[in-house]
């Protein structure tokens, strides 16, 4: 048996909450709207987790608040409508070129079905090679699918923190959500880290910010073998953890 790492990114992408179609009730209804937990388990066969938050801390436990989106067409349906969604209109998924393989294009039609289902028509918009759609000051785009970090706040703020996020940035913008970044950036005494921590990952989640699908797929594992790793594993951060490797032993062989 393996011990499979938990990658350190999620397959989904922010929302561009400056289109005023894209308001928080929309946002929150395009998440009741999938059943995450059946893509986990028919396209991924189980190997991955739905995800919640993109905020995630060593020794820190993700808040006993945090809002999860369970699957609800009715309730997905309602918010919809209240957020004044056009059935006329079609969301973009902006992509360098429309995607060939099956396993791709099924994930597409999973989440293209349950958004029907609600009466959101969503399609690819491919825009080749001018990724300018995905920048400032225009923003034009809907949603950008690829693998998003999940990790520390300052891996995350790339595309989160209204002050940092230059590419794909979900653009939503108050001094509220701004104090909350600055809170999480200090350096805290534990208590307070995790209240900061805790603070950051329900503000997101409330606001819909992000659509997270699952745990990205991870392209290692650890041979059951292997005793007293517990690999801190994030994007741009591995020169920030101590992975204790003089605890780690492996069975002779």
């Amino acid at each position: 048996s393996m011990h499979a790492a938990r990658s350190p990114s999620y397959q989904g992408t922010p929302f561009n909450a400056r289109m005023p179609y894209l308001n928080k009730q929309v946002r929150q209804g395009l998440l009741h709207a999938i059943d995450r937990e059946a893509i986990a388990q028919v396209l991924y066969q189980g190997t991955v987790e739905v995800v919640h938050t993109p905020i995630e801390v060593p020794g820190i436990e993700e808040s006993p608040n945090l809002k999860k989106y369970e699957y609800d067409p009715e309730k997905a349906k309602a918010l919809i409508e209240e957020g004044g969604w056009d059935p006329e209109q079609t969301l973009r998924w902006h992509v360098r070129q429309v995607p060939s393989d099956e396993a791709t294009l099924a994930y597409y039609a999973a989440i293209n079905g349950f958004w029907e289902e609600v009466g959101v028509k969503a399609d690819f918009d491919v825009f080749g090679q001018d990724a300018t759609v995905l920048w400032g000051p225009d923003w034009n785009f809907d949603l950008y699918p690829s693998a998003y970090p999940i990790g520390l706040p300052n891996a995350v703020a790339l595309h989160f923190d209204p002050r940092q996020a230059t590419y794909v940035s979900s653009g939503y913008d108050t001094p509220e959500y701004i104090q909350l970044w600055d809170t999480a950036f200090s350096a805290l005494p534990p208590e307070e880290e995790t209240a900061a921590v805790h603070a950051l990952q329900e503000f997101m989640a409330e606001e819909a910010l992000s659509l997270m699908i699952v745990r990205s797929v991870d392209i290692w594992g650890i041979g059951n073998n292997v005793h007293g790793l517990v690999p801190n594993y994030f994007p741009y951060e591995y020169d920030l953890y101590d992975w204790a490797l003089e605890k780690v032993w492996v069975d002779p062989a």
